[in-house]
């Protein structure tokens, strides 16, 4: 019998529980003792850090093509080489246009240092980045980017994201090795429509509602304020504008983009705020772990209110007219 590589990828808004999600889901009887937290020293704002990658159910610390992988591919060796200071100048374009109108641009560029750290080591082929790779374009098609050329140029480097995460699909599938991933929005967003996808390849996307995405947006802004230190108490967020556009319908939301090419989808108010067994079970399942939760199924339920009443706490702490209006 020919076994065939299979492939899952999970998308998960930013501030929708990806990191808790990856440890539940994808890692589930794996996870025991592996939990990493994120620094915060308030147990209130902490994070759950997992890998959001994984290769066969290995947990080896860093979830990518094993390092000793021999790297043969010489044309594809050869474009790294080539993409390198195109992506440079991309780079000094956003800078140029992040120093005088964004205060996120260290975070940004952050991410773009990340992907080309990784191609000059020729190690980006190893690891799903698209949570990295649409930094490259975040800017493109405002008044903010002026340079014509600059298209010619992101056009190249998707050329190269897509063949660098075909070459990956092209050796897990030599290898029969399976993938899974949670990251946040399909590939065909993060990095290109271009991108050919395997006939094994299954996906997954959470679904959020006007409400919802008001309440990720608010928990977002209090955690990252916090973990970068930037908190100076609860005074940061008393006068903070409570932003709640709302939409009449739910695929009008920019961050369901990825339900609209995803196989399947899962709703975060039924995962979080019902908990709703056949939900929960149902991402479980996405990433074969069904087994593990019929057995634990008392417990994961539990830790999944849980998880969602922290949250709360979080919000009814920092900024009470949030939470009141939840």
């Amino acid at each position: 019998m020919n076994i065939m590589a299979e492939f899952r990828e999970f998308y998960v808004q930013v501030g929708a529980g990806s990191n808790f999600l990856a440890g539940k889901c994808l890692w589930a009887h794996m996870t025991d003792d592996a939990q990493v937290l994120d620094g915060n020293d308030n147990p209130l704002v902490n994070e759950f850090s997992f890998d959001r990658e994984q290769i066969n159910k290995v947990w080896n610390g860093i979830k990518r093509i094993p390092q000793e992988y021999k790297y043969d591919d010489e044309d594809l060796i050869s474009e790294s080489k080539r993409i390198l200071p195109i992506l440079v100048e991309l780079r000094q374009v956003i800078c140029e246009v992040g120093d005088k109108h964004l205060d996120k641009l260290k975070v940004d560029v952050g991410y773009i240092d990340t992907v080309i750290a990784e191609i000059k080591t020729n190690d980006f082929w190893k690891v799903d980045w698209s949570m990295c790779t649409p930094y490259f374009w975040k800017y493109n098609g405002s008044n903010l980017v002026t340079d014509t050329r600059v298209d010619t140029l992101l056009q190249e480097a998707k050329d190269y994201f897509v063949k660098c995460r075909e070459y990956y699909f092209k050796i897990c599938e030599q290898n029969n090795w399976n993938s899974s991933i949670i990251t946040h929005q399909h590939p065909h967003i993060a990095i290109s429509s271009q991108l050919k996808l395997p006939t094994t390849f299954k996906s997954l996307a959470m679904e959020i509602d006007a409400d919802v995405d008001f309440y990720i947006r608010h928990l977002v802004n209090i955690k990252h304020i916090y973990s970068l230190k930037r908190l100076q108490g609860k005074e940061y967020f008393k006068n903070q504008k409570i932003d709640k556009t709302l939409h009449e319908k739910i695929e009008d939301l920019y961050d369901n983009r990825s339900c609209k090419f995803a196989d399947d989808s899962v709703s975060y108010r039924k995962i979080f705020f019902e908990n709703n067994t056949d939900e929960i079970r149902k991402m479980y399942k996405f990433f074969d772990n069904e087994a593990h939760f019929d057995v634990n199924k008392t417990s994961i339920i539990k830790e999944f209110k849980e998880y969602n009443d922290d949250n709360m706490t979080v919000l009814k702490r920092y900024v009470p007219n949030v939470y009141e209006k939840m």
